[in-house]
């Protein structure tokens, strides 16, 4: 069929249906005011009926011919016409049992020609070459990914239908004291899953100074919960390309010295390792994108698709956060970062996975003569203090002491929305494998 011929998507009739529906039933005006806006009717009257309805019902004004014939006088709609156009409603509907059915059906065309919309515009993007393609890309991804949140209703529900699955986590917690509930991120370190429960679909930053170890924590809960743990882990390295991050890897693993790796210094005893390590990687379901200066929609379009692959995907990790793009201009620092937190949290949520993201904290930290880091320290960051569930900081006294060993590391728990703060973990750190350890493990 000629394009030109073509109607918008549209279904005149169900859109009638829903309006008696709402005319003859109150419980029918709730179902359809919590699955449509106005705009989703093609006609113009439809979206003007619909819309004197939903005043009328925001008032807790009973609904009939007269009173909406009333209300529809303060628009276009004169009174006969009115009264002419609900009767004819009311007549078509015998019943408002069906009003959710025909309430999907209207969201379902409306969606429909706002993708027609959507892509008649990234039609005419792609013809401007002023355009660049990236931001054509998201664009289209984010259209799209509005349009299919749009279509999340009815999620609310009454608060017994939660208290189930709440009270066997409970119980479970209580049958196994100490052990952290199901669902729950367990970290290769003892005492911090004593104390820190991350939760599916928590936020939790990762802070510190550059080169104080926050890749190599976040790849070592990585490596501990595909290989232990036998789950699916999604990394998003911004910041190391994916030979940096193997080396480590294998270092790691293997317990050896990262830079003897990467100039060859290892001997056959350590190849031997490298290889071992190799393999458990390589039948791991660690995943790794390399991609540098990924925007938020990217990391959400992975994600969605990973997990759709593996439905238990376990931890989806950020590194870091501040080598993330957006499209479109922001005025400083603090609005961008907000937007990239907003996302990341949202994202986590949807998908029920717990997000960890990588932060450096602002140089206020080297001023001072405790050189600990804290809260305050990550504010500059725009809203990441707020959006996050837990923050974790890490500290080494011998980063900053060089008259000192630096064989041990402090990761300071500074907010934990499930938990107590203010506590200190102490761990081993290995400079040379670039690896953290429980403290008891230091003389094996």
């Amino acid at each position: 069929m000629n394009d030109e011929l073509r109607t918008s998507p549209q279904n005149i009739d169900a859109e009638k249906s829903v309006l008696g529906s709402m005319l003859i039933s109150k419980d029918a005006v709730a179902t359809a005011t919590s699955r449509l806006e106005a705009r989703d009717f093609y006609l113009q009257n439809h979206q003007t009926i619909f819309s004197a309805m939903l005043e009328l019902y925001e008032s807790n004004t009973e609904i009939d011919l007269i009173t909406l014939s009333s209300e529809l006088e303060k628009t276009k709609i004169e009174k006969p016409e009115g009264i002419k156009i609900l009767q004819e409603l009311q007549n078509s509907t015998p019943t408002a049992a069906n009003v959710k059915y025909y309430s999907d059906i209207v969201k379902e065309m409306a969606t429909r020609r706002k993708l027609l919309t959507n892509t008649l515009e990234i039609q005419q993007d792609i013809y401007d070459s002023s355009i660049p393609l990236k931001e054509i890309i998201e664009k289209s991804e984010s259209q799209t990914f509005g349009l299919s949140q749009e279509q999340k209703i009815g999620k609310a529900k009454l608060i017994k239908e939660y208290i189930p699955d709440t009270l066997k986590e409970l119980d479970y917690v209580h049958q196994h004291p100490g052990e952290l509930p199901p669902g729950c991120i367990k970290t290769p370190f003892a005492e911090l899953n004593n104390v820190l429960s991350i939760r599916k679909g928590d936020l939790t930053y990762v802070a510190g100074r550059p080169g104080i170890g926050k890749t190599s924590f976040v790849l070592r809960i990585a490596e501990y919960v595909a290989l232990n743990q036998g789950l699916p882990v999604l990394v998003f390295s911004l910041e190391m390309g994916r030979e940096g991050i193997l080396t480590r890897l294998f270092a790691m693993h293997s317990k050896l010295d990262s830079h003897k790796i990467n100039r060859g210094w290892i001997d056959n005893a350590g190849w031997t390792k490298i290889t071992f390590a190799s393999n458990k990687l390589a039948g791991s379901k660690l995943i790794l994108c390399d991609e540098a200066g990924i925007s938020p929609m990217f990391v959400k379009n992975e994600s969605r698709r990973w997990q759709k692959i593996y439905p238990d995907l376990a931890l989806i990790i950020v590194d870091r956060i501040g080598l993330m793009s957006l499209s479109g201009r922001y005025s400083n620092r603090n609005e961008r970062l907000t937007v990239l937190s907003n996302s990341l949290k949202n994202l986590g949520r949807e998908l029920n996975v717990p997000m960890m993201v990588v932060s450096q904290l602002n140089r206020g930290v080297e001023s001072r003569d405790d050189k600990r880091p804290r809260l305050f320290d990550l504010r500059e960051s725009g809203a990441l203090e707020q959006d996050a569930n837990n923050v974790l900081m890490i500290y080494r006294e011998g980063y900053y002491n060089k008259e000192i060993p630096d064989v041990t590391a402090e990761i300071i728990i500074a907010k934990q929305t499930s938990g107590p703060t203010g506590l200190n973990v102490r761990l081993h750190w290995n400079k040379e494998s670039t690896r953290f350890d429980n403290l008891e493990r230091e003389e094996e």
